[in-house]
């Protein structure tokens, strides 16, 4: 138990904070904390390829669009109801991630990186021409359960279904996959030395990476009652990956302190400037100078920085790091 108090406390105030300003904002903003809830996951399933097992991957956006794609297909034009729609679209999220990954694996790892974003940018193409998908547009609909259509009680289930997904994602990095992967990220060639099947291991995670995503991109069409093809654009995947280096990619929590500040920016600042991009290319390159290893990075010698020193003083730790 001693090994899980320190994510018990920093999640359970999460979780308090969460609930709080839920309760206490307008509508609007209970909106806009369920969609930081839902960034909060995507970045955090992107940082289990990226910081936890060193894929680069500038493509998982194709399963985060290509899940709230599928789900809202399922549920407007195929008439599943919602639930059976989740439950297929999350068994076709693995095997396509399954099947991509495969494929891409067979290469090195720069080449798995733009074959990655390959693959996104023809789905983006396939969502912008075809019909069925709505041709640029779309396809909207009732993609809400009846029972989560209130702003407040979606809300709510999301937050429940994010804080489930965080608890699996944590068990799995401390599982014997998980450390297997951050050994992976440390020296391949070692591990391959010592017999293991690295190819399986980094198709596992891949496979874990996606699935999370995919569960952010439903939770993400619920939420705007529809899926669109900025949900396929690669800069989604970018989004992901910008959030795991301004947080710390090497800090289970850093991605989601990442993804409040990136929504923040792209929510609020979108509508007061058209060159919020420009801010949020500022942000990037503030924190690659200052904190090279992210808010939460852990430093070389093991520390936490000077943010998650004090971050981790208020529970009595060292550092918030893994």
């Amino acid at each position: 138990m001693k090994r899980y108090k320190k994510p018990l406390l920093i999640g359970g105030t999460m979780l308090a904070i969460f609930a709080i300003l839920g309760a206490v904002l307008p509508t609007s903003g209970a909106n806009i904390l369920s969609r930081v809830l839902i960034m909060m996951l995507f970045g955090t399933a992107v940082n289990v390829m990226f910081g936890h097992s060193g894929l680069i991957a500038f493509g998982q956006g194709i399963f985060f669009g290509g899940a709230a794609y599928a789900y809202v297909l399922l549920v407007v034009r195929a008439g599943l109801n919602h639930g059976a729609a989740v439950v297929v679209t999350m068994l076709g999220v693995l095997a396509a991630s399954f099947l991509i990954g495969k494929l891409c694996l067979r290469v090195q790892a720069f080449t798995f990186a733009l074959l990655f974003m390959g693959l996104n940018i023809l789905a983006y193409n396939i969502a912008m021409k075809v019909p069925a998908l709505g041709s640029g547009s779309g396809v909207t609909g009732s993609v809400r359960p009846p029972m989560v259509s209130d702003t407040r009680v979606f809300f709510v289930m999301t937050l429940i279904v994010v804080a489930v997904c965080y608890f699996i994602i944590y068990k799995i990095l401390h599982s014997s996959l998980g450390k297997v992967a951050n050994g992976l990220r440390e020296n391949e060639e070692r591990l391959v030395f010592l017999g293991i099947n690295v190819k399986n291991v980094k198709l596992a995670m891949l496979m874990v990476s996606s699935f999370f995503c995919g569960v952010a991109g439903v939770l993400y069409a619920m939420l705007n009652l529809g899926a669109y093809t900025a949900y396929l654009n690669v800069l989604i995947s970018e989004e992901g990956l910008i959030m795991c280096i301004v947080g710390g990619m090497y800090c289970f929590w850093g991605p989601s302190i990442g993804a409040v500040l990136i929504t923040i920016i792209t929510v609020y600042i979108a509508g007061l400037t058209v060159y919020y991009k420009m801010i949020l290319g500022i942000v990037l390159i503030v924190a690659i100078i200052f904190f090279p290893n992210g808010l939460l990075g852990q430093s070389k010698d093991g520390k936490g920085n000077r943010v998650t020193r004090w971050i981790g003083s208020l529970f009595n730790e060292d550092s918030i790091g893994l």
